[in-house]
């Protein structure tokens, strides 16, 4: 592949492209070698590509969760973003955890938004855990990022309820802004009136 790791990085996107068009146990074995090395930008390298919407081959739920444990950031981050391609319910422990434990890190918080609203979409029934009383407010708050993208109306309207003043407001963003969601908007019209809301007015 190269002696530099540039050179194989360049290496890594020409074996994705060509593993869309034809299956090659002895590349994606390859891959899988640098994907899971020492090196984390080879490893990112090869995340990238099975980030795409056809990846050059899929990933388990075990390997997925070990590079979402990774001890690199960068690594972690780009692991929620092919998980976001490669939905595996499976993970969502380990990304809540992720989501978390970097709720103040933009990027990372985007990434595993990202991933989460994937893992919603794929089995619904995944929204008993963001919903739960449990769950800490970071992690309802990403829910609220991505019932909004899913306009999923019946989450959105539990979290307008939501003990969370952070939760509720951005719930009572989603349901104004976005079209539709008659039900909710009947419920956001009916909740009381409180000094730390600030319910946005139809001109």
């Amino acid at each position: 592949l190269g002696d530099t790791e540039t050179a194989k990085v360049f290496h890594i996107w020409t074996l994705g492209q060509l593993l869309k068009k034809t299956p090659s146990e002895e590349a994606t074995k390859v891959l899988k070698e640098l994907l899971l090395g020492t090196s984390p930008r080879l490893t990112m390298a090869v995340l990238k590509i099975l980030s795409e919407n056809k990846p050059a081959f899929t990933l388990t739920s075990d390997e997925l969760n070990k590079l979402l444990n990774h001890e690199n950031p960068q690594v972690k981050a780009q692991a929620a973003l092919c998980l976001a391609a490669q939905p595996q319910v499976a993970c969502l422990p380990t990304l809540l955890s992720l989501l978390e434990s970097n709720k103040n890190d933009a990027w990372m918080r985007h990434a595993c938004t990202m991933a989460l609203t994937s893992l919603l979409q794929k089995d619904p029934a995944t929204w008993e855990a963001i919903q739960s009383s449990s769950a800490k407010p970071s992690i309802r708050l990403a829910g609220v990022v991505a019932a909004r993208k899913l306009l999923a109306e019946k989450a959105l309207i539990t979290f307008l309820n939501d003990t969370d003043v952070a939760v509720q407001q951005e719930a009572i963003r989603a349901v104004h802004d976005e079209p539709g969601l008659v039900e909710a908007k009947r419920v956001l019209a009916a909740l009381p009136i409180s000094k730390h809301l600030t319910v946005p007015v139809q001109l």
